[in-house]
């Protein structure tokens, strides 16, 4: 049989036609890999987790070549500087999961050899890029479902690539995402297993010698055996988008056609290892990796043929952001409103000339994006990912004794100050050391406002804080009037760029 890439999907990319350059990173560490040994390392990784060494091997030579540092771009160098790439993954066997709570799994150990090679092909070193990997949750287990999910979070900007066992779809169940897949993982094709049913009845010798054979070996086969035991053979297998059901439809007609008996059964995922492992139907045709995976469980008790139901194969994938789809930026808003009657304080372990700092306790997240940018809940402490941003806040202070119903307190003559950004360790810094002071205002409620852009090597705690001075006698952080907490002291807004 002549086995090729299903013409069902999109040909493959052209090497170095691929617009992401993560993606061609990707792809030029996975060509390394695949060649590492003669192909034995990845043959090693494969029979770990399928049972089987691989049938079809992907080709270093669908792979891209390396971006030069140089000309990487600011996807790429994002990475590069925050030392994680970010694959993101719904879980599933043999591809991500968990084993014993730790992540495990065909696509995980390629990742995780993958960043490796990255890292030392950048940084000389293989540690300084680690993976970092973002599960999402997903209510099915249908392919088309699965895609979507990962093809919205990469659209959110909460990770770089999706790795996680993705079957290549024909661009109808793509659902207008905008995707640009990896060269191929793996090499998928629709096998044919044995299950163990009747394997008092069937010839399982002859079976056996059939195995890693051909389709029409095996239908003259089933036929044969259909025959000899006036039995009707049960084929089962998943209702999906991909070549499964006809496949085994196909082979169904097959055997009715050289004369023998059989019948088609589907279900979903639960049903296949229920199948598998009891043995309700005598064969699966299935996913080669699925079923190869079921195989090797403890209480299968058939034989994993490893037979091509059809003369197609499928590409397994990985998937970045795809050509004109811009991630979106990630933010956050957060407010200090006014819950309480909140003085202002000095902190004297601190020098005089710092004593008067206040820190802005944010108490409202207002909007948020991504995961870039997040709030220790009760510290002010903002978390940033590496990365730039585009940061505006605004922070007031006021004179008020409260005891006017509704009214404000002003001075005649109120003290001086600002606010600034700071790293949240530097406690007490001089401002040459701050990420960025605020203008000029007073006490009499007058804001001092911020408008900066920060490029951030690495992971940055941060936080706004606010100075009048050292005399903070009757100067209020919050203030409550009319059982109102609606009076907003502070806020910040932060964006990626």
């Amino acid at each position: 049989m002549q086995y090729k890439i299903t013409a069902q999907i999109p040909p493959l990319a052209a090497p170095g036609t691929r617009t992401s350059q993560v993606n061609r990173v990707f792809n030029a560490a996975l060509g390394e890999f695949l060649d590492q040994h003669g192909g034995a390392r990845y043959e090693e990784m494969y029979a770990r987790y399928i049972g089987i060494a691989p049938r079809f091997r992907p080709r270093s030579g669908d792979c891209d070549p390396w971006v030069p540092a140089e000309e990487a771009d600011d996807a790429l160098k994002a990475v590069l500087r925050r030392g994680t790439l970010r694959f993101g993954f719904v879980a599933g066997v043999p591809y991500v999961y968990r084993d014993e709570g730790r992540l495990t799994g065909l696509d995980y150990e390629l990742g995780q050899a993958l960043t490796e090679i990255i890292s030392h092909h950048y940084h000389g070193a293989p540690h300084r890029l680690r993976a970092e990997w973002v599960e999402l949750a997903l209510p099915g287990e249908e392919q088309a479902d699965k895609l979507a999910a990962l093809a919205g979070g990469l659209a959110e900007g909460d990770f770089d690539i999706a790795l996680s066992g993705q079957m290549m779809l024909p661009t109808s169940y793509l659902g207008g995402a905008k995707i640009e897949w990896t060269a191929p993982t793996a090499i998928l094709f629709t096998a044919v297993s044995y299950t163990g049913r009747d394997d008092d009845k069937l010839d399982v010798r002859k079976m056996a010698a059939l195995h890693s054979g051909d389709l029409p070996a095996f239908e003259a086969y089933a036929a044969a055996e259909s025959q000899r035991l006036g039995l009707e053979l049960r084929l089962f297998s998943v209702m999906n988008p991909g070549p499964s059901p006809g496949a085994a439809t196909n082979l169904v007609y097959a055997i009715h056609t050289a004369g023998g008996r059989a019948v088609w059964d589907t279900g979903d995922i639960s049903d296949s290892d229920t199948v598998m492992l009891t043995a309700t139907d005598h064969f699966a045709v299935g996913d080669s990796l699925a079923s190869g995976e079921q195989s090797t469980r403890q209480g299968f008790g058939g034989i994993y043929l490893n037979i091509p139901a059809t003369q197609e194969l499928w590409p397994l994938a990985g998937f970045t952001a795809g050509p004109g789809d811009v991630a979106q930026p990630h933010f956050a808003v957060f407010a200090e409103h006014s819950d309480s009657k909140k003085p202002m304080a000095v902190d004297s372990t601190q020098p005089a000339q710092s004593s008067g700092w206040n820190v802005r306790v944010f108490n409202r997240t207002e909007s948020s994006r991504g995961t870039s940018v997040q709030l220790e809940a009760g510290t002010g402490v903002v978390k940033l990912a590496a990365g730039r941003y585009h940061v505006t806040a605004t922070s007031l202070v006021t004179y008020d004794d409260m005891a006017a119903f509704g009214k404000v307190t002003t001075d005649a003559e109120p003290y001086g100050g600002y606010c600034r950004l700071r790293r949240a360790e530097d406690v007490g810094c001089g401002n040459e050391k701050a990420l960025a002071v605020g203008t000029m205002s007073n006490a009499n409620m007058v804001p001092s406002t911020i408008d900066a852009y920060l490029e951030l090597a690495e992971e940055t705690r941060l936080v706004l804080e606010h100075q009048v001075g050292a005399n903070v006698d009757h100067l209020y952080l919050q203030g409550i009037w009319e059982k109102s907490s609606w009076h907003v002291f502070a806020r910040i807004a932060i964006q990626s760029v």
